[in-house]
């Protein structure tokens, strides 16, 4: 598993705009705080299972061919997967909050995530999981 302290860096790597770190440290314990009422008793722990649970172990890169580029499957390096599982969070507490991404549902789309009910976020790694398998053909 990849560490905490790693984790939630990246967690507020994505979040941070225009360098107001405290602005997102305040939104992301705010996050933690709306998933410690909702009974989870380890937060932090939680978000780390939830995103190595989502996390896609295989991304597509380009490969030149002739004149023409294709997409293969390549693994991703482990940072990488964390980013690409917390985007899919992002864009489904995004399309939860009707545009707007508030620390309750960027946690409501985590506790999805982790019930394993209809969750944006794992529609999407469906899809792109599909994606990949679909561009094996690509492979020699």
């Amino acid at each position: 598993m990849y560490k905490q302290n790693n984790l939630l860096k990246i967690c507020l790597g994505i979040r941070t705009k225009n360098g107001k770190v405290h602005i997102s440290q305040l939104w992301f314990y705010r996050v933690l705080l709306s998933l410690k009422l909702k009974g989870v008793s380890r937060p932090a722990l939680f978000i780390q299972k939830v995103l190595s649970r989502l996390r896609p172990p295989v991304g597509l890169q380009n490969k030149q061919r002739g004149a023409s580029k294709i997409k293969v499957p390549a693994p991703l390096p482990l940072k990488q997967q964390y980013l690409k599982a917390l985007r899919w969070i992002f864009e489904g507490a995004k399309k939860r909050g009707r545009g707007d991404i508030s620390p309750s549902t960027f946690a409501d789309e985590l506790y999805s995530v982790a019930k394993g009910k209809n969750s944006y976020s794992f529609k999407q790694r469906k899809e792109f999981l599909r994606t990949v398998l679909d561009s094996r053909a690509f492979m020699r």
